[in-house]
């Protein structure tokens, strides 16, 4: 059960397979949110460079980019929130 958008990485990270157009529709407590599989890219954040998936929502301006590798590391995540436009990067990996 998805509770919320940070879940939302977990469901994506355990995933076996991501493929590009794939379509999800989650019922969050507050609204109901469609995420699509949009794209691979390669996007380098201060941790390094990866191949990464970029899942966009239809609404709430989230934007997440999964690592492509099997581990799926959650790269980048953008979106707004009551704090106006957030932003989180992977700064490193211990």
């Amino acid at each position: 059960n998805v509770q919320n958008i940070i879940l939302l990485l977990y469901k994506y990270r355990t995933q076996k397979e991501l493929k590009i157009g794939q379509i999800d529709t989650f019922n969050l407590p507050t609204k109901k949110i469609v995420i699509k599989v949009m794209r691979l890219e390669s996007i380098k954040v201060p941790a390094g460079k990866f191949d990464a998936y970029l899942l966009e929502s239809d609404t709430g301006g989230y934007r997440f980019w999964l690592s492509a590798a099997k581990d799926r590391l959650p790269l980048k995540l953008q979106g707004f929130s009551h704090l106006g436009s957030t932003a989180l990067v992977l700064a490193g990996i211990e």
